[in-house]
């Protein structure tokens, strides 16, 4: 296990799935429990995956799905 770079991929998944749920860019008061909890679940398997793998390399973001198993995720530009 290589757990480099795990805290920020925790955050960067943390920031997306906000983001996804449309929680990001003003104020948070609109920011629920099971969005909280989900958001976190997803951030939480991110930095999982980066964990399985050696040296600093996040997955993708359709990697982060579908180990997270959520379908909505920001749309690639």
């Amino acid at each position: 296990m290589d757990t480099v770079g795990a805290g920020d991929s925790f955050t960067a998944g943390l920031l997306h799935r906000l983001a996804a749920l449309g929680h990001l860019g003003g104020r948070l008061d609109a920011l629920s429990l099971e969005d909280v909890t989900d958001s976190c679940s997803f951030a939480a398997h991110v930095a999982a995956v980066t964990c399985s793998v050696h040296g600093a390399n996040p997955p993708w973001a359709d990697e982060a799905a579908m180990e997270a198993g959520v379908e909505q995720l920001l749309p690639h530009a």
